[in-house]
């Protein structure tokens, strides 16, 4: 779930109010209190009216602190071509070291079975 930036809002929840950093927040609360509900399996049915429509005392809201995510660092492309790279050799060398030990234990698997077959055949 995305939460729109406090800065991208409009006046308000139908136009009511005019919005501050502070409803903000605590609406933001409120939502995540209704979804961690869902998460807990309480249905809409299950739910007081003030739980269902976002509503509800969130006191704790008050002393949070929210910062909008910064935008990434934009990495040039020849340097992700270069991890990228480097991220396939790294996984080819390991699978041709499990080819390296999967070829020798069925060389020894061979030796085995080669020695068992001769004493047998005396």
């Amino acid at each position: 779930m995305r939460i729109p930036e406090f800065r991208l809002w409009g006046p308000g929840r139908h136009g009511e109010r005019e919005r501050t950093e502070r409803a903000w927040i605590t609406e933001v609360c409120q939502v995540a209190l209704h979804e961690a509900m869902h998460l807990a399996g309480v249905r809409h049915k299950d739910m007081t009216e003030e739980q269902c429509y976002c509503s509800m005392p969130v006191p704790w809201a008050a002393d949070l602190q929210l910062r909008i995510k910064e935008t990434p660092v934009e990495v040039p492309r020849e340097e992700r071509v270069a991890a990228a790279r480097a991220d396939r050799l790294g996984h080819a060398q390991a699978m041709l070291a499990k080819a390296i030990t999967r070829s020798k234990r069925a060389v020894t698997i061979e030796k085995k079975w080669k020695r068992r077959v001769a004493l047998l055949s005396k």
